[in-house]
């Protein structure tokens, strides 16, 4: 799944496009100046369709969560991971010596641009012990 600013992108440039090619379309097959506005209309229709499921199929994917590790209900982390790796993530954490007793997932799979938003946020928020970067 895009981004909504993907989404809205693609739509824009496939309305562009396809207008441009209706237009050369009529123009080529010499239709009546007064008809052409309908290939021009049902060029930019078809294209903002093609442009918005291009954007879909091939914009970020929603394949990243929001978690944090807390010690008690102290936050001592906030990360990223793939949706898919939380598991190996967590081992990951024990592994490096941080100390927590608890992983919380905080959202849904989202597209990682505005994951990676989130976790700054939240580090800048909470200051956790364990992040260096954005806790400042």
């Amino acid at each position: 799944m895009a981004t909504k600013a993907e989404k809205i992108l693609g739509t824009l440039g496939g309305i562009l496009v396809g207008g441009i090619l209706g237009n050369i379309y009529a123009q080529r097959n010499n239709i009546r100046e007064e008809d052409q506005w309908k290939y021009i209309l049902g060029g930019a229709a078809a294209g903002g369709l093609v442009g918005y499921g291009l954007a879909s199929l091939f914009g970020t994917p929603d394949n990243t969560v929001n978690y944090k590790l807390l010690k008690g209900k102290e936050t001592v982390y906030h990360g990223i991971t793939f949706s898919h790796r939380i598991s190996a993530r967590e081992t990951e954490h024990k592994k490096s010596g941080k100390v927590f007793h608890k992983m919380v997932v905080k959202n849904e799979a989202i597209p990682r641009c505005d994951a990676l938003e989130i976790e700054r946020s939240l580090i800048q928020r909470d200051k956790p012990k364990y992040n260096i970067i954005h806790n400042s």
